[in-house]
């Protein structure tokens, strides 16, 4: 995996399976699927922008995901899906033109989640000392 230093700016997604994000100590990874995680289509030929919480987020960030799509906190899911408080302010999220699209191994948007006949990537994220899966 490549290796990227501590960023000025946000980091752009690689497109490859896995990336090293040094600044956040941990490593993003991307598995193929199909009906799950992010629409290939919604990705095409757009720049996904990782960010941490702390330099992207400022207030109560919200992401419209679930069946619902109701605009949901990101302590909400956090809580939700047992992430550690420790570790939030170091999980990446992703946007696609200034929206918060996929917040990994936790939420994906509504509006760019792939549907059970589409091709998707599904995001992980692993901070440092735990398995990259």
């Amino acid at each position: 995996p490549e290796i990227h230093e501590a960023p000025a700016a946000p980091l752009v997604w690689n497109r490859r399976r896995s990336m090293r994000v040094t600044a956040l100590g941990g490593s993003l990874s991307v598995t193929p699927s199909i009906g799950a995680g992010v629409s290939v289509a919604a990705l095409r030929g757009r720049a996904l922008l990782i960010e941490p919480r702390t330099t992207a987020a400022t207030g109560a960030t919200r992401i419209a995901c679930g069946p619902s799509a109701r605009r949901r906190t990101l302590k909400n899911l956090w809580q939700e899906s047992a992430v550690p408080p420790w570790q939030r302010d170091r999980w990446p999220l992703l946007w696609l033109d200034g929206e918060l699209v996929c917040v990994p191994g936790v939420a994906v948007a509504s509006a760019v989640v792939a549907r059970p006949d589409q091709p998707g990537r599904v995001f992980i994220w692993s901070p440092d000392g735990t398995a990259v899966g």
